[in-house]
Protein backbone atom coordinates (compact mmCIF):
# COMPACT_ATOMS: atom_id res chain seq x y z
CA UNK A 1 0.00 0.00 0.00
CA UNK A 2 1.46 3.43 -0.89
CA UNK A 3 0.62 6.37 1.85
CA UNK A 4 1.78 9.45 0.74
CA UNK A 5 1.57 13.15 2.81
CA UNK A 6 1.30 14.41 -1.17
CA UNK A 7 -2.57 14.69 -2.52
CA UNK A 8 -1.17 12.72 -5.62
CA UNK A 9 0.66 9.90 -6.17
CA UNK A 10 2.98 10.42 -9.71
CA UNK A 11 2.25 8.49 -12.60
CA UNK A 12 -0.94 6.94 -10.37
CA UNK A 13 -4.27 8.98 -11.24
CA UNK A 14 -6.78 8.07 -8.68
CA UNK A 15 -10.29 6.81 -9.60
CA UNK A 16 -11.86 6.79 -5.90
CA UNK A 17 -11.90 8.27 -3.23
CA UNK A 18 -12.65 5.98 -0.15
CA UNK A 19 -12.98 8.77 2.29
CA UNK A 20 -11.16 9.53 5.48
CA UNK A 21 -9.27 7.43 7.51
CA UNK A 22 -7.29 8.37 10.88
CA UNK A 23 -5.40 6.49 13.67
CA UNK A 24 -5.00 8.03 17.29
CA UNK A 25 -2.37 6.01 19.89
CA UNK A 26 -2.16 7.09 23.29
CA UNK A 27 0.25 5.32 25.61
CA UNK A 28 1.38 6.00 28.94
CA UNK A 29 4.78 6.37 30.44
CA UNK A 30 6.14 4.05 32.98
CA UNK A 31 7.40 5.17 36.31
CA UNK A 32 11.13 4.70 35.76
CA UNK A 33 11.04 5.97 32.03
CA UNK A 34 9.51 9.56 33.91
CA UNK A 35 12.17 9.79 35.74
CA UNK A 36 14.83 9.22 32.81
CA UNK A 37 12.60 11.62 30.73
CA UNK A 38 13.26 14.60 33.51
CA UNK A 39 17.03 14.08 34.50
CA UNK A 40 17.12 14.25 30.31
CA UNK A 41 14.70 17.41 30.07
CA UNK A 42 17.28 18.91 33.07
CA UNK A 43 20.30 18.41 31.98
CA UNK A 44 19.61 18.20 28.24
CA UNK A 45 19.85 15.75 25.00
CA UNK A 46 17.83 12.71 23.56
CA UNK A 47 15.41 10.83 25.14
CA UNK A 48 15.84 7.54 23.34
CA UNK A 49 13.37 5.69 25.68
CA UNK A 50 10.80 8.55 24.40
CA UNK A 51 12.01 8.44 20.77
CA UNK A 52 11.02 4.73 20.95
CA UNK A 53 7.84 4.96 22.56
CA UNK A 54 6.84 7.21 19.88
CA UNK A 55 8.44 5.02 17.11
CA UNK A 56 6.61 2.48 18.56
CA UNK A 57 2.91 4.22 18.99
CA UNK A 58 3.80 5.57 15.32
CA UNK A 59 4.13 2.43 13.61
CA UNK A 60 1.02 0.94 15.86
CA UNK A 61 -1.12 4.19 13.91
CA UNK A 62 0.13 3.34 10.42
CA UNK A 63 -0.45 -0.37 10.56
CA UNK A 64 -3.99 0.63 11.57
CA UNK A 65 -4.76 3.25 8.64
CA UNK A 66 -3.77 0.75 6.63
CA UNK A 67 -6.22 -1.93 7.65
CA UNK A 68 -8.92 1.07 7.59
CA UNK A 69 -7.85 1.88 3.94
CA UNK A 70 -8.18 -1.44 2.83
CA UNK A 71 -11.60 -2.59 4.77
CA UNK A 72 -12.92 0.69 2.90
CA UNK A 73 -11.44 -0.54 -0.38
CA UNK A 74 -8.47 1.14 -1.09
CA UNK A 75 -4.97 0.42 -2.23
CA UNK A 76 -3.18 4.01 -1.22
CA UNK A 77 -3.53 6.92 1.55
CA UNK A 78 -3.05 10.17 0.32
CA UNK A 79 -2.94 13.63 1.69
CA UNK A 80 -1.16 12.17 5.20
CA UNK A 81 -0.76 13.83 8.50
CA UNK A 82 1.11 13.24 11.14
CA UNK A 83 1.15 14.72 14.82
CA UNK A 84 2.72 13.72 17.80
CA UNK A 85 3.84 13.95 21.16
CA UNK A 86 6.19 12.84 24.12
CA UNK A 87 6.29 13.44 27.86
CA UNK A 88 3.91 10.96 30.04
CA UNK A 89 1.83 10.03 27.92
CA UNK A 90 2.96 9.44 24.28
CA UNK A 91 0.29 10.00 21.67
CA UNK A 92 0.49 10.02 18.11
CA UNK A 93 -2.45 10.41 15.71
CA UNK A 94 -2.36 9.84 11.84
CA UNK A 95 -4.79 11.17 9.43
CA UNK A 96 -4.94 10.93 5.96
CA UNK A 97 -7.53 9.72 2.70
CA UNK A 98 -8.31 6.04 1.29
CA UNK A 99 -8.29 6.22 -2.53
CA UNK A 100 -8.03 3.90 -5.32
CA UNK A 101 -4.97 4.42 -7.88
CA UNK A 102 -4.57 2.38 -10.66
CA UNK A 103 -1.63 0.23 -11.65
CA UNK A 104 2.21 1.45 -12.04
CA UNK A 105 2.62 2.31 -15.89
Amino acid sequence: MIISTTHSIENRPITTYHGLVFSEVVMGSNFMRDIIVRFTDFFGGRSGQIEWKLNQAREIALKDIREKAQKAGGNAIVGVQVLSGGGRMISVSIQGTAVTVDAAK
